[in-house]
């Protein structure tokens, strides 16, 4: 709930809702996921923190507890509707497993693929100490016969809802950068150029970081 639904999903949802992105249809639909997830989040809660999770439910149940259960609808949202006409969310019919045949087993790999290159670029950013707020150019380079490599490039859209970018560019050969942090991912190679305001600061810490590590290295020498 918290680091696939929060972290991720909801970060994804907002251009859409916020009607940056995509249309009326995909609006619509993302608002009826984010109901149907957070529905099924409140009444797993429920035990654990009955009071928060019970006025949720009832403002949830008084936006859509009126909605009528369509025969041709998805299970999940029969399943929401059924829930939202409970009197409460303590005698709500508690969440069932709903198996889906033919699912796309793809698209969950994919979204695990585009939150590993999201906490790659998150970890370098900390790595190198850029403020969350501060916007960087953010370059990915890998092959097209690389699969992953494909798929980021199509869904290249969600990297630009979850991470602070003024520009995201894919590329076959890796460009040259003057100053710049870099990490790998599988077959790809993940590069953020720096602000040249910090280019004295690493240059002080890799220097630290060197005279650490000779100091380690004489320590040893020594006791051996």
């Amino acid at each position: 709930f918290w680091k696939e639904f929060c972290a991720y999903y909801l970060e994804i949802a907002k251009p859409a809702l916020s009607g940056k992105s995509g249309n009326e249809e995909l609006r619509k639909n993302k608002q009826r996921l984010l109901v149907i997830i957070l529905t099924q989040a409140l009444r797993l809660l429920h035990p654990m923190a009955p009071f928060i999770t019970e006025e949720l439910f009832s403002l949830l149940k008084e936006s859509f507890g009126s909605a009528e259960i369509n025969e041709k609808g998805d299970p999940y949202t029969q399943e929401t509707i059924v829930a939202l006409k409970a009197e409460a969310c303590i005698v709500s019919p508690f969440p069932k497993v709903i198996r889906i045949k033919d699912m796309n087993k793809s698209i969950e790999q994919t979204f695990e693929l585009m939150q590993k290159v999201v906490y790659s670029i998150r970890n370098i950013r900390g790595e190198m100490k850029i403020a969350p707020g501060q916007a960087t150019d953010i370059h990915i380079v890998g092959s097209s016969e690389d699969p992953e490599f494909n798929l980021v490039k199509e869904h290249a859209s969600i990297l630009r809802a979850l991470v602070k970018a003024n520009a995201i560019q894919l590329h076959e050969k890796e460009p040259h950068l003057d100053f710049s942090s870099t990490g790998p991912l599988g077959k790809m190679k993940i590069m953020i150029p720096l602000p040249q305001e910090m280019l004295q600061n690493e240059k002080s810490r890799l220097i630290k970081e060197q005279q650490k590590l000779e100091g380690q290295i004489a320590k040893t020498k020594q006791q051996l």
